[in-house]
């Protein structure tokens, strides 16, 4: 790109100077350039670090927090930026240390007179497991929104090339499953009919990354270890079952055929025009016929 606003800027100075000025309005030109597209890269540098920072810090601030259940609602906006602005190695080692977190910080024990640790109170230990399952539904709501682009390429680096972080990689993939399946379809889309084409197309997409890494051959893998809650048992952990992405399928389908009448109904009157009314019922037609096609074969892929 330089090279090309260079060359464009000598023809013009070429055009309208003598030779013998050439050289240094071309050196002053060239320096000028440099630095504009120097300050153009760290301007950019400053954008995408401002576009994870914010969402960063907001995410697990007190207020944001407060409620985690049954959705962390004011934490998920500022997850799903952060997950659209993170890169998928950044967001493997952000994932590590706040696992690492997670299992082996506490805070400090009070002391005595004596010296010694006075044991946590029960309303100290219900704030430290509050705290910690906040991280954890963080790391979840980010693993849940990140682009499967982001997904295949950790998966990529750190599985199949065995990277360093290749075991934090199968707990992603476990936290993804488990907001996607818990929050987006349960305690979301699925918890109430299926209504509308949207609705069943939305469905299909979320079950679409749940399938994904129930496919993959490494999936026995797969799964959330925890340890750093008190008491130890309490510790979150789960072993994926890849059962789930075809009993989440039967579901969909369920519902969608049966509370999305949208093919028996017909056009509906929303825009006062007759003809795009029904222009916009076949879009809801077309939309609804592929969601169920590809119900279908994602039922099929799971029956061979």
């Amino acid at each position: 790109m330089k090279q090309v606003l260079c060359i464009a800027i000598f023809g013009i100075l070429f055009s309208g100077c003598g030779m013998v000025e050439m050289p240094s309005k071309m050196d002053k030109t060239n320096e000028n350039m440099e630095k504009m597209i120097d300050n153009m890269n760290h301007t950019n540098d400053g954008i995408d670090q401002q576009k994870q920072l914010i969402p960063f810090e907001n995410m697990l601030k007190p207020e944001n927090t407060a409620n985690l259940f049954p959705i962390p609602t004011r934490m998920m906006p500022y997850g799903k930026k952060l997950a659209e602005a993170i890169s998928a190695q950044d967001f493997v080692e952000l994932a590590y240390l706040w696992l690492k977190e997670i299992d082996e910080v506490l805070p400090a024990h009070k002391v005595d007179a004596n010296g010694n640790e006075i044991p946590y109170t029960q309303d100290e230990i219900t704030g430290i497991n509050h705290d910690k399952t906040a991280v954890l539904m963080a790391l979840q709501v980010v693993a849940g929104f990140l682009p499967q682009k982001a997904v295949q390429e950790m998966i990529e680096s750190q599985v199949y090339n065995s990277g360093r972080y290749e075991n934090t990689v199968y707990t992603i993939l476990m936290l993804r499953v488990q907001f996607t399946r818990d929050i987006l379809l349960d305690a979301s889309l699925l918890s109430k009919p299926l209504d509308n084409s949207g609705k069943v197309a939305q469905a299909v997409d979320y079950n679409k990354n749940i399938d994904f890494i129930a496919k993959l051959p490494f999936a026995g893998k797969i799964a959330l270890k925890t340890t750093g809650f008190i008491p130890t048992e309490d510790s979150p952990v789960e072993q994926l079952d890849t059962g789930v992405a075809l009993k989440n399928w039967q579901r969909i389908q369920r519902s969608a055929e049966r509370d999305c009448n949208v093919t028996a109904r017909g056009a509906e009157p929303k825009t006062g025009d007759a003809a795009k009314d029904q222009q916009l019922h076949q879009v809801e037609v077309n939309q609804y016929n592929q969601a169920l096609s590809d119900i279908h074969t994602f039922i099929g892929s799971w029956s061979r």
